[in-house]
């Protein structure tokens, strides 16, 4: 299999194993986060620790992901191999069916006497390559990314379970779209695993041993689940909307047909009235 094109990422990296000061390495996957930051102009986003973490860091300008699907670029940077049609296909591949035998990132680093941790979402499947990429035993929260927390929001969802059938009789995997669930930051799906990998920092911090670890958010990614101190810094009358949003005409229908955001708000419940799709609540909920 031809490797791609390292970035400069991985090549700082691969620098700092061969070095002999060995320094700590936390990497971080945020699953659909798209360069809507405040460092990156976008004014009304509220997002001070992207901002501190910009200020003192290396921030890229023109950076793009391998390809337009998440299971797959999260196995094709960890492998360093292209995708293909045949190998890397969607959301759910292994990378190691697809590229087996191939080194991943986290391998290397073990093979150079680092300690390798997964905590949340980092390959589509935690399993994938485990044995050999990781240290300890890769691990996630027992809730999902769609794990709702209000009693309302799991009586909405009881309430439209008779929606939630298509013409051919099968269950839909409808779900309310938004939450802004009462419970603390840190409590939450991705607050546990925050909260899992700053303990980690701790405990290996004093090893005295190198440490890699890989820490996956599952947030932005739909359905907007977050606590309420999230939704608090923006009121919906003050975001903006954009100029253009009808669907290209002559786009692929890949492009104009964006399942995933029609496949939470049952079509036939009066919430699916009042963020009627391309109206002005919808798109400043969106």
């Amino acid at each position: 299999m031809k490797p791609m094109i390292r970035s400069i990422l991985l090549l700082a990296a691969a620098s700092a194993v061969a070095a002999a000061a060995r320094p700590n390495i936390l990497l971080v996957y945020i699953d659909d986060l798209k360069p809507m930051t405040r460092d990156y102009g976008e004014a009304h986003m509220h997002t001070p620790n992207f901002d501190r973490l910009a200020a003192s860091g290396l921030r890229f300008e023109s950076a793009y992901c391998q390809v337009p699907t998440c299971g797959a670029s999260r196995a094709s940077l960890m492998t360093s191999v292209y995708p293909t049609k045949e190998r890397f296909p969607n959301f759910k591949c292994w990378a190691e069916k697809d590229a087996p035998g191939r080194v991943t990132l986290p391998q290397r680093f073990r093979e150079a006497g680092y300690t390798t941790v997964s905590n949340g979402k980092v390959f589509h499947h935690k399993e994938d390559t485990a044995d050999r990429s990781w240290s300890e035993t890769p691990w996630r929260p027992e809730t999902t990314g769609t794990t709702f927390h209000n009693p309302e929001t799991k009586a909405f969802f009881e309430k439209t379970r008779q929606f939630r059938k298509g013409p051919n009789g099968k269950k839909q995997k409808k779900r309310p779209m938004f939450e802004q669930s009462r419970i603390p930051t840190l409590e939450s799906h991705d607050g546990t695993i925050a909260v899992k990998t700053m303990k980690d920092l701790e405990r290996l911090g004093g090893s005295g041993k190198p440490f890699f670890i890989a820490c996956g958010f599952a947030k932005p990614h739909m359905p907007f689940y977050a606590p309420a101190e999230a939704w608090e810094p923006y009121r919906l009358p003050k975001i903006g909307l954009a100029p253009f949003r009808e669907r290209p005409a002559d786009a692929p229908a890949a492009l104009r047909q964006v399942t995933e955001q029609f496949a939470y708000i049952p079509a036939t419940h009066d919430f699916a009235r009042v963020l009627k799709y391309n109206t002005d609540p919808y798109h400043r909920h969106m």
